[in-house]
């Protein structure tokens, strides 16, 4: 298409709501030569500085979370409600958009309210299995909600909004060659590798669990690690891996996440919606540790889904302390079997054209009503 669009995007804090929404931004600006972009964020969250170094505008809105704990800031929420409301409404109409995206987090939900009223199309992406309070909410006002997993169609009234689309992934994330995957992280292409990573922040309880049988792996002698840590950790995960060097490569941040995958054949993981949709994609058997505060549980939703399909294994966070955890991870690392099992049974979830589906979808809601 060679037409102009301009289209407003609500969705950050955390990158598992940021990187969908910039992949089917990308997706658009494949078809249009000129697509106008503009973000809503918040000053917290992760949009604030990526965004701006990807060189789109960003409007923040003041907005921030409901605290778990009884707090003086959860009584600025009315406030902010309102103020925030007030800044969608006047930025929404000024720019004048063609369509309004929201990918979730809290930062969505002003947004999306206030351009459904405006009489914008409006669109939900839903990330995970059990969808969050603000979509449920939003559904009865937007025009599409795409979700990622079937099992969250019984969450909604009105079936005639729901699109099965999967969980858009960052495009840079393509197979490299084993061999050169295994070489940037300087391991031995003749032995498996196991990869354990807890997002951009890092898990510690998930680190503390595998130090705490680090020993027991490390007499696996057909086997070496690939150790995201996070910054909080790498020091201590990185003295704890001293007598394994040869075993054990430990980074505070992977940033070659392609490579990371390639080189792996077993991963150890938080159940991140943004996580499980690149593992369906490369077809890797994990065993997931749910984020237990994640909200209303979502990530332990996600990995119930999956082990229902025999497409991951799971263990509560709680249980890394147990005999539990190692026994999996042991049985797991033995089993090439079951290893290829659950490999091929995610893969067959995968849906790796989802920001290309999502897309057409918006393009008939705009061009075909």
């Amino acid at each position: 298409m060679s037409e102009g669009i301009k289209v407003a995007v609500a969705g950050g804090g955390t990158g598992g709501h940021l990187y969908p929404a910039i992949a089917i931004v990308k997706e658009i600006e494949q078809r249009f030569e000129k697509a106008e972009i503009l973000f809503f964020g918040t000053a917290k969250g992760i949009e604030a500085k990526q965004i701006p170094q990807m060189g789109y505008r960003l409007k923040l809105i003041w907005l921030k979370g409901v605290q778990r704990k009884l707090t003086f800031k959860n009584l600025l929420i009315p406030a902010q409600l309102v103020i925030s409301f007030y800044q969608c409404l006047f930025t929404l109409r000024r720019f004048k958009p063609d369509v309004v995206i929201g990918t979730g987090g809290y930062v969505s939900g002003p947004v999306l309210l206030i351009a459904a009223l405006l009489g914008y199309p409006t669109v939900i992406q839903e990330q995970n299995s059990f969808p969050g309070v603000s979509t449920r909410l939003l559904s009865r006002f937007v025009d599409q909600v795409h979700l990622s997993f079937e099992e969250s169609e019984k969450y909604f009234e009105n079936k005639s909004k729901l699109y099965f689309s999967g969980n858009p992934i960052r495009s840079n994330l393509k197979t490299v060659a084993r061999e050169k995957a295994i070489s940037a992280f300087g391991l031995d292409a003749d032995k498996k590798t196991l990869l354990i990573f807890g997002g951009s922040q890092g898990a510690h309880s998930l680190n503390q669990g595998m130090i705490r049988i680090l020993d027991i792996l490390s007499k696996m002698p057909n086997w070496q690690i690939i150790w995201g840590s996070g910054e909080r950790d790498y020091e201590e995960v990185q003295r704890a891996c001293r007598n394994y060097e040869k075993q054990t490569t430990v980074k505070p941040f992977i940033t070659d996440m392609a490579s990371a995958y390639s080189a792996a054949d077993l991963v150890i993981s938080r159940a991140g919606a943004t996580t499980l949709a690149e593992l369906q994609d490369c077809g890797l058997p994990a065993l997931l540790v749910p984020y237990p505060y994640a909200a209303e549980g979502h990530q332990e939703a996600n990995a119930r889904t999956l082990m229902k399909q025999n497409a991951a294994e799971m263990i509560l966070d709680r249980d890394l302390r147990s005999r539990q955890f190692v026994d999996t991870v042991l049985e797991l690392m033995k089993d090439d079997s079951k290893r290829q099992k659950l490999g091929e049974n995610l893969k067959s979830l995968a849906k790796p054209d989802a920001a290309e589906n999502i897309v057409n979808d918006i393009m008939n809601l705009l061009y075909d009503a």
